[in-house]
């Protein structure tokens, strides 16, 4: 729902972005037996500001900065 209505993206590219999302941070699994998850939360962190960054078209600092769930839109 972020991606759709925040991002104000159409609907094949929330798809995209969910393929892209997914395929990211599930590539590389974690090895350590006693760690929770299956997937290193910096790469699902990475992943999301790319997504930002493409679809808002600013740089990555830009979107590690911006605070998407603000009430009146994207704020930096």
């Amino acid at each position: 729902m972020i991606i759709l209505f925040r991002l104000r993206m159409t609907i094949d590219d929330a798809i995209n972005a969910y393929v892209y999302l997914t395929r990211h941070i599930f590539s590389e699994r974690q090895s350590w037996p006693h760690r929770d998850g299956i997937f290193k939360a910096s790469r699902l962190e990475d992943a999301i500001v790319k997504i930002i960054s493409a679809q808002l078209k600013v740089d990555e600092e830009q979107a590690k900065e911006l605070r998407i769930l603000d009430v009146n839109g994207p704020k930096w």
